[in-house]
């Protein structure tokens, strides 16, 4: 049998869903009644609701070449029967898929299709989570998971890493005495170090320092390189669970290079994230959660955190367009900090962007849609229509202008807003991301209007 924990309520076409979590961290959905009775939902309803939790596809770990079964599962108690998949080959797209009830060894029929390549046509208006369910993320111990443990806040660190935060000095004789540091990074990382403190005096140090006493760097060509991380454009990364940084070994990481840029993200990533074994349970320390894990937004974040460090004015990101949208957010928000990144969790951002908006359940779906326009560039099994993404230019509109554009102003002084904005999202974006600008002016004038702004179009 396998425990799931209930994430969220919320509902979707007005159709009111639960989101549930095993141990494991993959996610599927149930339906409800009002006395929160829970009822299976057909094979499409879980790929529709999928789409609205794109990234997080594990929940069914749909992949062209898996079969379908079932296993038995306990929901608050009760036995409930959920399909899940099993990883092994035979089912070739379009053939028909019998999964099987263990239970009671009924079997049912499904057509089995490439879900990559259906449209991707949900309406976000329709999406809509219901706040007092969502969590922000803090610790949970995960009973039968071999004592388990996720941590999500560095408010509960003191029992397991103690409180003290250390020194520049500590940090600096910390990093000479580790030999698995080689001589040519061991600088570099005394100046993220420094950098860290200085710039980020409020960010958290306990789980950076626990990393830098066994951090190991591993050295490989190219193609080594490729092979850990299938991206042929990266330099470096780091791995939590054996805590260590593939490096390719031909890169100097001078100072204002790329390559510098791109070590310094992966040890922002090795001040938040680490994987051990003490006193006989399992830790994951971890910048995602169980209320909201979205990999692109983890990775933004990192980016602009680590920016911050580099001690230089920098806009050529990693991720860029993605963080050229959050860069706009974060710039825009008065009640969250960089250092959070480092101190909670995504939940707690999420959270806090709900708050600056004052929209309940609106920034989550926005950033499922972020991965999932991330997702369609790189992926060739995904075609979206571009009016599918109009949600995110309207949301990071909104949050830009949130504090920015007043009724007093002129048009002209609101279009300079927006032409800073437009500066920030389309910096060096890849031309395959094809933003629709027409449609961020036409959203800019419906803001203005809404504020009282008369719009002038001599102004163009």
């Amino acid at each position: 049998m396998k425990e799931f924990t209930k994430v969220c309520n919320f509902s979707y076409c007005n159709i009111p869903y639960a989101m549930f979590i095993d141990n494991k961290d993959r996610y599927f959905f149930m339906r409800r009644d009002n006395n929160d009775n829970y009822y299976y939902t057909t094979y499409e309803e879980q790929k529709k609701l999928l789409t609205v939790f794109y990234r997080n596809r594990k929940i069914l770990n749909i992949k062209m070449g898996d079969k379908l079964q079932t296993v038995p599962k306990v929901i608050s108690g009760t036995l409930a029967m959920v399909m899940t998949l099993s990883m092994f080959p035979g089912c070739a797209k379009g053939e028909n898929v019998v999964v099987k009830d263990s239970s009671t060894s009924q079997e049912y029929n499904y057509y089995y299709e490439n879900p990559y390549e259906d449209k991707f046509d949900f309406d976000m208006d329709e999406f809509v989570i219901e706040d007092d369910d969502f969590k922000i993320d803090t610790y949970r111990e995960i009973p039968g998971a071999g004592d388990r443990v996720m941590v999500h806040d560095s408010a509960y660190l003191d029992d397991i890493l103690g409180t003290h935060q250390a020194t520049e000095e500590e940090f600096n004789n910390l990093i000479d005495s580790n030999s698995n540091i080689p001589e040519k990074y061991k600088q570099l990382i005394k100046d993220y170090c420094h950098n860290y403190i200085t710039y980020m005096p409020n960010a958290d140090r306990r789980i950076l320092y626990h990393n830098l006493e066994t951090l190991k760097f591993i050295s490989v060509d190219k193609m080594g390189l490729i092979l850990s991380t299938f991206d042929s454009a990266s330099a470096a990364c780091y791995y939590p669970v054996d805590n260590s940084i593939t490096v390719l070994d031909e890169y100097e990481f001078k100072k204002g290079t790329w390559e510098y840029q791109i070590l310094f993200h992966e040890l922002s990533h090795a001040a938040r994230h680490a994987m051990f074994n003490q006193n006989g349970k399992n830790y994951e320390i971890q910048s995602g959660g169980y209320s909201y894990n979205n990999v692109i937004l983890d990775e933004t974040l990192n980016t602009l955190f680590s920016i911050k460090l580099l001690g230089y004015d920098e806009k050529d990101f990693a991720y860029q367009l993605q963080s050229n949208y959050l860069y706009a957010i974060i710039e825009s928000m008065d009640n969250y900090d960089l250092s959070d990144y480092i101190n909670h969790s995504q939940s707690y951002f999420i959270a806090k962007l709900n708050e600056y908006i004052g929209q309940k359940g609106r920034s989550n779906p926005i950033f499922e849609l972020i991965q999932m326009q991330f997702d369609d560039y790189h992926d060739e099994y995904i075609s979206v229509e571009q009016s599918e993404y109009y949600p995110i230019y309207e949301f990071v509109l909104d949050v830009y202008c949130k504090n920015r554009i007043t009724s007093g102003m002129s048009y002209e002084e609101a279009e300079n807003i927006k032409k800073d904005l437009l500066d920030i999202i389309l910096f060096d974006v890849p031309e395959g991301y094809q933003i629709d600008t027409n449609h961020i002016d036409q959203c800019f004038d419906n803001y203005c209007i809404n504020n009282g702004i008369e719009i002038n179009k001599k102004s163009l």
